[in-house]
């Protein structure tokens, strides 16, 4: 069920605003886990505004860390880790306990 509402959405994006900004969503997504965490801490990363700027980049290394699990768990490079933007993990116990990483 989730596949093809996840499917229509990404049909829609692509319709509305062109195969470029789906690919930025995408990418958006992927990375959703990854920046939020970055974002919550670089300001408590030492230097000036400048400064922190590539030491926040380089908290993407979770993105990094994120991929490999995802792969070592046979999930999708798309999967969504952020739990309560998985809408699969909320709608399906089962679901949920399957894919859990």
């Amino acid at each position: 069920m989730f596949a093809g509402q996840e499917a229509a959405v990404l049909e829609k994006i692509q319709a509305l605003l062109g195969p470029e900004a789906l690919a930025q969503h995408q990418e958006y997504t992927r990375r959703l886990g990854s920046n939020i965490t970055a974002e919550q801490f670089k300001e408590m990363l030492a230097g000036d505004k400048r400064s922190r700027k590539p030491k926040r980049d380089s908290l993407s290394v979770m993105l990094e860390e994120t991929q490999q699990t995802l792969v070592t768990a046979g999930l999708p490079a798309d999967f969504q880790t952020v739990p309560m933007l998985n809408f699969r993990n909320i709608a399906s116990e089962t679901e949920r306990k399957r894919i859990s990483i």
